[in-house]
């Protein structure tokens, strides 16, 4: 949710309109177009030997669709954009998301 709460705040978006649990995008801009921002960390909270692979999925699937309870009849992209962010790097396990 960080990453959406920092990529809502540089596109503009109300921090209170951000993220609607299962909904099929993150984010929708003041213009409507949907954001979809996917985040991941080299290092997570649990003990690791190495850092984690990362890989972001966009494969078209059957989108959840929050104000109607149900999923589409198709697959696609519903998002208008996707934003991918990574926090940390390889080689550093102590990360402060912060600094």
């Amino acid at each position: 949710m960080l990453a959406e709460f920092l990529v809502g705040r540089a596109l503009g978006v109300d921090p209170r309109n951000v993220r609607v649990e299962w909904d099929a995008w993150d984010l929708v801009l003041a213009d409507g177009t949907t954001v979809e921002v996917k985040s991941s960390s080299y290092w997570q909270s649990w003990k690791q030997v190495r850092p984690s692979v990362i890989r972001f999925d966009v494969a078209e699937h059957r989108p959840w669709h929050f104000e109607t309870n149900t999923f589409d009849e198709g697959k696609s992209r519903p998002a208008d954009v996707y934003v991918f962010s990574v926090l940390g790097s390889p080689g550093n396990p102590n990360v402060d998301p912060w600094t």
